[in-house]
């Protein structure tokens, strides 16, 4: 395994938004043995390049709010286009304007920003117009 690298324990207990950064060989293998129960269960990783940053941001119906990235609006419509996920949080990999995606994980509602739950609301009240006016 190369560092740097993010690494996710693959097991029961773990979450997809759960994940830790080796900036170094050594420091990857105590991530990994404590990720992996002591070599138990599995781990995943993805290596990070120069000048590459892990972030997370939430997605709703495919749009961010105030998205910190260039690339992330695009990530996130790419996202939504092919796994249809309503509301996730992305952990994404940004470097420069370009966001690769490393993992979707659940978000509760009571973690959405004001802008995040207007996206939301906006969405939601879209579709139920829609519905009223085919129900008549």
């Amino acid at each position: 395994m190369t560092a740097p690298c993010i690494i996710y324990g693959l097991n029961y207990f773990a979450m997809p938004g759960d994940f830790a950064i080796a900036k170094e060989a050594d420091q990857a293998k105590e991530i990994i043995k404590h990720v992996t129960n002591n070599g138990k269960y599995p781990f995943c990783y993805q290596k990070l390049t120069h000048g590459e940053e892990v972030r997370t941001a939430n997605m709703v119906f495919g749009k961010t709010a105030n998205a910190k990235d260039v690339g992330l609006p695009s990530l996130a419509e790419q996202v939504y286009r092919e796994f249809r996920i309503p509301l996730a949080s992305i952990t994404y990999i940004a470097s420069g304007e370009r966001c690769k995606l490393s993992s979707l994980g659940p978000v509760r509602y009571s973690k959405l920003t004001n802008d995040e739950k207007t996206l939301l609301g906006g969405y939601l009240n879209r579709k139920w117009d829609s519905f009223e006016k085919e129900g008549s």
